[in-house]
């Protein structure tokens, strides 16, 4: 399974309101700190002082850039609900661990919402869906994940559709080979339905 086109989510599986799903190809994207980005690629630099490890970002619309009216591909209004208690770790981010420095994840005008509850609730997976990915794959870490707003041309994927954008830290060592087949899995674990 080899793809190059964009990765966008599938269709929420049935039953489920609490699960999207990202499947193909994770391709190299803009630098850190470039706009616009493309929705679920991955920094083509990595993240500074990371003391030999190769971590860059990669970033996922928790919607279909595609059809933002598509329903299916996105979590529904009741996900982001902030009265739930937050879960336990690894929801709240830290800083121990890899990579060294959450702060890096996001760039200076990236709008954070991190600490906002259901952010806090949610479980990020990766799974490599071939031998070549899994070898590129060095590591991630479900702790090393960060939440802003896709709001204005510097926030987000800098498109300004309002939707929240998941960042996560990837290890794909110094000279990573693309296209990386994965499935990326995005999870909130509580909420008010749940």
């Amino acid at each position: 399974m080899t793809e190059n086109r964009v990765l966008q989510p599938s269709p929420r599986p049935d039953g489920s309101s609490q699960v999207l799903r990202f499947i193909g190809a994770l391709n190299a994207g803009a630098a850190l700190a470039t706009y616009p980005k493309v929705n679920g690629t991955v920094s083509s630099d990595e993240i500074a002082g990371q003391g030999g490890t190769h971590f860059r970002v990669a970033r996922f619309l928790l919607a279909d850039t595609t059809n933002l009216l598509d329903l299916k591909r996105q979590l529904p209004d009741v996900v982001f609900d902030d009265s739930q208690p937050a879960g336990a770790s690894p929801h709240v981010p830290t800083t121990s661990g890899v990579p060294a420095s959450l702060a890096d994840i996001l760039n200076a005008n990236d709008l954070d919402i991190t600490q906002r509850t259901w952010c806090q609730n949610t479980y990020v997976t990766v799974v490599p869906l071939d031998s070549a990915s899994a070898a590129t794959i060095l590591a991630v870490n479900p702790t090393a994940t960060r939440v802003c707003l896709d709001d204005g041309a510097s926030s987000g994927l800098g498109t300004s559709t309002g939707y929240p954008v998941m960042c996560l830290a990837i290890d794909l060592g110094a000279l990573p080979t693309f296209p990386v087949n994965l499935l990326v899995q995005i999870e909130v674990r509580q909420s008010a339905v749940r």
